[in-house]
């Protein structure tokens, strides 16, 4: 059937026009108020997974069950297409369908390792039952071990070990729960306190501990209150008002003022110059630090950190 303005002969699942004459126009779906959206040229807001999930989430027990169907879709989707074709396609059969993928130092922008040639071996998901699926198809070969490795907050410390932040000195060597660290600002208790309470179990404290660990990976790099009262609601389906999450933003840069000091005084640095270097020596340039568009700009600051 037409869905929506009169351009809508066929349904097709993969286009993002159909999917939002679907969405705001047959269904006409709107996010609340509070919640702010990114727009497609069109004028519709954006119809990828972290705004429909936003407005999945936002909506709560009225929201449409479309939603829920696209969101199957699209993770769906991108599990065969990323994944598991791949997999088959890839697979060498002269070697037990083993995977052989290039490791790469110095492919991506940020200068993080990874990996290519079928995909991002880096990348395949671990969380959730497909995750854990996905994680179960690797296996060692025969005579081999399967070794996996992973940074242990990385981010956190080497920011650490850039801006000399009392706090976060303090955290590491006392070997203490850095994401309770943060929960515990944010909700203005004790670290002590908070880390007794999730010890027992208590539900809130998990659930403090949890926001703790989002808003260390998140406001390290300066998101803004209106991006993270979104990110908090689509990582943790904790919904907040904007005002509560600039106080969140308020409350960090405090706790790790050393951490605030350094960034600005880098950002400065990176304006000078149009560049930053990594701990190696590594250079990367940031051109949008000139740019007119003052979002341009806050992203390149962003990547800068």
């Amino acid at each position: 059937r037409m869905i929506g303005k009169p351009r809508t002969l066929w349904f097709n699942a993969r286009s993002n026009d159909h999917i939002s004459d679907l969405v705001y126009h047959f269904h006409k779906i709107r996010p609340p108020r509070e919640i702010r959206l990114n727009k497609r040229q069109s004028g519709d807001f954006s119809v990828d997974k972290d705004t429909i999930r936003t407005l999945r989430l936002s909506l709560g027990d009225s929201a449409p069950p479309i939603l829920d169907t696209i969101l199957e879709l699209r993770h769906a989707e991108k599990i065969c297409e990323t994944y598991l074709r791949r997999f088959l396609e890839y697979g060498d059969p002269e070697d037990h369908f083993a995977l052989h993928t290039t490791f790469n130092q110095a492919v991506t922008a940020t200068g993080r390792l990874s990996s290519s040639q079928p995909i991002n071996l880096q990348n395949v998901p671990a969380r959730g039952e497909v995750g854990a699926q996905l994680r179960g198809l690797f296996c060692a070969r025969p005579r081999k071990r399967l070794l996996v490795a992973d940074y242990a907050q990385m981010e956190l410390r080497m920011i650490a070990h850039f801006s000399q932040d009392a706090a976060l000195l303090s955290a590491f060597a006392e070997e203490k729960d850095l994401h309770l660290v943060t929960a515990a600002a944010f909700a203005q208790t004790t670290y002590e306190e908070l880390r007794d309470a999730y010890e027992a179990g208590d539900p809130k404290a998990r659930e403090l501990r949890s926001l703790g660990k989002t808003g260390n990976f998140a406001l390290i790099y300066g998101m803004a209150a209106p991006k993270f009262q979104r990110y908090l609601l689509v990582n943790n389906g904790y919904k907040i008002a904007k005002d509560e999450a600039q106080r969140m933003i308020n409350q960090f840069n405090a706790t790790y003022a050393g951490m605030t000091a350094w960034k600005e005084r880098m950002i400065c640095e990176a304006h000078a110059s149009g560049f930053v270097r990594t701990i190696t020596g590594r250079k990367r340039r940031l051109p949008n630090l000139f740019a007119k568009d003052r979002i341009l700009v806050m992203e390149a600051e962003r990547q800068a950190v």
